[in-house]
C-alpha cells in the first residue's frame, strides 16, 4: 500500500489531477446506475386528480342512489290501487279498481258514464275518491223529491254523503224510522244503496212486488229470488214497510 502511495506522489500534477477526475466521474456513474436498478419508495399523490375524481364520483353515485330510492317510494305510492263501488244512475254499476289519487270523472268514465235520468249537477266529478268509498249518483226524480222534502230517507242518506257524494263501507245511515228504506216503495237506485243488493237483486225485489203484491212484513223478503237467511239478517235493521 505504501509503495502505492509513494508511485503516486512521483507522478506529476496534471497526470494526477486527471486520474482523480476519472475516479469521481467513474464512482458517480455507477451510483446512478446502481440507484436506478434498485426498488425505491414509491410515494402516491392523493391530492391528484385521480383521487379527486374518484372521491367526486363516489360522492355522486350515492347522490343518485339515494335519488332513485325516493323516485321509486315515489312511485309506489303513486301506484297503489284502490277499490269503489258505484251505484245509482251508472251504466255498468259494480266495484271498479282504480289507481290512488283518482277521481270521480275517472270511475264514471270506467263504469259506462252516467244514464241519462242522472243529476249531473248534484255531483263533484272532480272529488278524490279512497278506497271502500261507495257512491251514489241520485236520478233527477230523486233530487226532486228530496227538494220536496217527500224522500226523507233520501234526505237522511245525503246527510251520510249517499245522494252525489260517498259513504264509507261499514256507514250505515241513523238507525231511526225515517231512515229505514221502505222496500214496498223503494226504486231500483235506492234499493242499491242496501248492502249487498246489487242490480239484479233489486230488480227481483221490484219484480216480486209486481207479481206477488206489496211485502207484508220485512222477513217476507226471504221470498224473493236471491235473497238468503245471511242477506236478510243484513238488512232486517235498514227496511221497513
Amino acid at each position: 500500500m505504501s509503495h502505492l502511495i509513494t508511485r503516486f506522489q512521483s507522478l506529476s500534477k496534471p497526470f494526477k489531477m486527471g486520474l482523480l477526475g476519472f475516479v469521481i466521474v467513474f464512482l458517480g456513474f455507477n451510483g446512478f446506475v446502481t440507484l436506478k436498478s434498485s426498488p425505491g419508495l414509491q410515494i402516491t399523490d392523493l391530492s391528484g386528480q385521480e383521487s379527486g375524481g374518484s372521491l367526486e364520483e363516489a360522492s355522486m353515485s350515492n347522490f343518485e342512489s339515494a335519488g332513485n330510492y325516493q323516485a321509486e317510494h315515489a312511485s309506489g305510492q303513486e301506484n297503489q290501487q284502490i277499490y269503489v263501488d258505484i251505484k245509482g244512475q251508472i251504466k255498468l254499476p259494480g266495484v271498479y279498481q282504480l289507481e290512488s289519487g283518482s277521481r270521480l270523472f275517472d270511475l264514471i268514465d270506467q263504469a259506462g258514464g252516467l244514464t241519462p235520468q242522472a243529476a249531473q249537477e248534484q255531483i263533484n266529478q272532480a272529488q278524490v275518491l279512497s278506497d271502500q268509498m261507495l257512491v251514489y249518483i241520485p236520478s233527477h226524480e230523486e233530487v226532486a223529491r228530496l227538494e220536496e222534502g217527500s224522500d226523507q230517507t233520501l234526505a237522511n242518506l245525503s246527510d251520510t254523503g249517499l245522494a252525489g257524494n260517498q259513504v264509507h263501507a261499514g256507514m250505515n245511515p241513523p238507525d231511526t224510522a225515517s231512515s229505514l228504506i221502505n222496500i214496498n216503495t223503494a226504486d231500483v237506485n235506492l234499493l242499491q244503496t242496501l248492502p249487498n243488493i246489487g242490480p239484479k237483486k233489486a230488480e227481483a225485489i221490484i219484480n216480486y212486488r209486481q207479481e206477488i203484491g206489496s211485502f207484508q212484513s220485512v222477513e217476507e223478503l226471504i221470498q224473493v229470488p236471491g235473497i238468503g237467511k245471511k242477506t236478510l239478517e243484513g238488512l232486517i235493521d235498514l227496511i221497513c214497510i
